[in-house]
């Protein structure tokens, strides 16, 4: 039987969002923008942020995996691109965890070359000292340290739980 401990309520979730999206709005952007979620995972950050952004923009997606189970597996795979040109544009990428970074270094690296004015990155979660790779963190909602096992606001365990509003600690794995 799987064991969940809440890490972060629901009301703690959405008011640090709301605090994302009011320095994303402060901070604005220097081109013409397109705010991309990291699916599946980023697609709730991306869902309730975007309600809370005052500049125009457009939206795109791009899926990418790393991870089986537990543990990322370093190798990534892109399963959907981005439907559109980003070359010129202000892309603000949008993903629920950065934890080894080895996503977020490999999708950085593949939209770098297509020539947007800037990449910023959003996280709802920021795994604490465990990235591998020198990656951006422009803007995080929320941090975790050691090694918890976190779902739910879009994180899953084999694609389950990403639908709770508040996020857990997996305790106990199913047999």
């Amino acid at each position: 039987m799987v064991e969940l401990l809440p890490v972060y309520s629901s009301t703690q979730v959405q008011t640090a969002i709301a605090e994302v999206a009011e320095k994303i709005n402060r901070d604005g952007f220097i081109a013409p923008a397109v705010i991309i979620a990291v699916l599946n995972g980023g697609i709730y950050f991306f869902d309730r942020i975007v309600k809370q952004i005052e500049h125009k923009f457009a939206t795109d997606s791009i899926r990418a995996k790393s991870y089986t189970g537990t543990k990322s597996n370093g190798n990534i795979t892109v399963l959907k691109d981005l439907d559109s040109d980003i070359e010129g544009k202000d892309c603000l990428v949008v993903d629920d965890i950065l934890d080894t970074g080895t996503t977020s270094f490999y999708l950085n690296r593949l939209l770098t070359k297509r020539n947007p004015v800037r990449i910023r990155y959003a996280y709802l979660v920021v795994r604490e000292k465990a990235a591998k790779y020198d990656v951006r963190v422009d803007f995080k909602a929320l941090s975790i340290k050691g090694d918890k096992f976190i779902v739910g606001c879009g994180m899953d365990y084999d694609e389950k739980y990403r639908e709770l509003d508040g996020i857990y600690e997996i305790k106990r794995f199913p047999d």
